[in-house]
């Protein structure tokens, strides 16, 4: 499993890299903080269906949750629908918090 610190992370996102970026908590999770660039895709929402439109199974995706259980969980289940690069990012939203990564906070 590939992962990525969250200051590696904000460094991609700093240089103005093109950065996948799926976070897979909740709809209210996400509301209430998300790294700016990320889009929402719930873990049990995640399927060949709804990724289609973010990414194709030969671009790196970077998945995120709150700590990163969830996006390791992600990652496999994306590795089982053909894409063979994924990568979790370590620590997820709350460690993205702790280095600066430009979020998003809900009211």
């Amino acid at each position: 499993m590939k992962t990525i610190s969250a200051e590696q992370l904000h460094t991609l996102l700093h240089e103005g890299h093109d950065v996948t970026l799926i976070d897979v908590r909740s709809p209210a999770e996400f509301r209430s903080v998300h790294v700016q660039s990320a889009v929402n895709l719930p873990l049990g929402d995640l399927n060949a269906n709804t990724i289609a439109p973010h990414a194709n199974p030969e671009d790196d995706i970077y998945l995120i949750c709150h700590s990163g259980g969830r996006s390791v969980q992600a990652c496999e289940q994306l590795k089982g629908l053909g894409f063979t690069k994924v990568i979790s990012v370590d620590g997820g939203t709350a460690a993205c918090l702790t280095c600066g990564v430009p979020v998003n906070e809900g009211k």
